[in-house]
């Protein structure tokens, strides 16, 4: 359902659940698309009128608003719809972000459509929430069962097993940004990007800000486990242990710290919510067919569902995301990508 073209040609539709097949057939054709909810609006401004036939459709376990609502229901929907849409402020620097915020949406549809393979609950198809949290980052509605939920945002670690693969011939793979809220910091902070120029692991490069090379091999790891926590404690504004370290090594970090309380992690989490939809637009093209089918996401990683062997595959999915976030934000972002029967086996330690 079109309901607003902008005269640029960006097609706005309502929302991906009316509009899916529209919509992905013009991303991937390399069309500016833009669905409202989400990006634009939160909250379906017809959702109340809609409520008493979206309750029939529960209670009957039918796919049938259609069917349900009479015409005129639909007309005026669609009029709340418009008014919504027309009301929104739409400057020239956010079609590009509304538009990867929608191809980004779209992978999650895809996901929905397509839907997980749990074990003990069968094939489960989870509503995902463009607007999750105030950062950007996607939300889902639990899947419920009798005495069980699933939402894969909160999958703790007892019940990852449950999560496999489509058929025996697939494997669960998940596509995981290394260091990305470190990444989205350096982009942010002035000044701080140089400081960590061609570098392939941020926490080890704070390491030698911080220590030189005054430590033995034995310490590292546990010298990166701990700058790499108590960085983010300095940064917004908490009482770090290595406080002095950081403000003699590393002082534009000051500015972060000055921010309001809060504010510096807001900005970070918003960050990185920006690079990881700009990847997941890059590499929606990929993920529309049956050889890489995305599961789900979790804040910075992507779980698919992939034929067995095609690493070539998974590779051109991270080299993708890797490009997308790091066009988008202006500083390298690099992917992990770890396979496995189930999502604990894929689960990155």
């Amino acid at each position: 359902m079109r309901i607003v073209q902008l005269p640029d040609g960006t097609q706005v539709y309502h929302a991906l659940d009316d509009s899916f097949i529209p919509a992905l057939s013009l991303a991937l054709h390399a069309r500016p698309v833009i669905t409202a909810l989400g990006p634009i609006y939160e909250t379906d401004p017809a959702l109340e009128l809609l409520a008493p036939f979206r309750r029939s459709e529960l209670e009957a376990g039918w796919s049938c608003v259609r069917a349900l609502a009479p015409d005129w229901i639909w007309e005026e929907a669609r009029a709340l719809r418009r008014a919504a849409v027309a009301r929104a402020t739409l400057f020239d620097g956010d079609v590009r972000e509304l538009a990867e915020w929608t191809r980004a949406g779209l992978v999650h549809e895809i996901a929905r459509v397509r839907g997980i393979t749990v074990t003990g609950r069968g094939l489960l198809h989870v509503r995902w929430r463009l607007r999750g949290t105030v950062t950007g980052r996607f939300g889902a509605e639990p899947v419920r069962g009798p005495d069980w939920s699933f939402n894969p945002l909160s999958l703790g670690p007892d019940e990852r097993w449950r999560v496999r693969a489509s058929s025996h011939d697939r494997r669960v793979a998940v596509l995981d940004f290394k260091a990305m809220d470190m990444c989205s910091m350096v982009s942010l902070v002035p000044g701080l990007a140089a400081r960590y120029i061609d570098s392939r692991d941020l926490h080890a490069t704070t390491v030698l800000h911080l220590f030189g090379q005054d430590y033995s091999l034995h310490d590292f790891p546990r010298l990166r486990d701990l700058v790499k926590q108590q960085i983010f404690v300095h940064a917004y504004g908490g009482q770090s242990e290595l406080r002095a370290d950081f403000e003699r090594t590393l002082p534009e970090l000051t500015w972060l710290r000055r921010l309001p309380h809060g504010e510096g992690a807001r900005m970070v989490q918003a960050q990185s919510a920006r690079a990881f939809r700009a990847a997941l637009s890059r590499a929606l093209p990929l993920l529309a067919g049956d050889r890489l089918v995305p599961m789900f996401t979790v804040h910075d990683e992507l779980a698919l569902d992939h034929l067995e062997g095609d690493s070539e595959g998974l590779a051109l999915v991270a080299k993708a995301m890797e490009e997308g976030a790091s066009e988008r934000i202006g500083v390298p972002y690099r992917m992990g990508v770890c396979t496995g029967s189930t999502y604990e086996e894929a689960k990155p330690a």
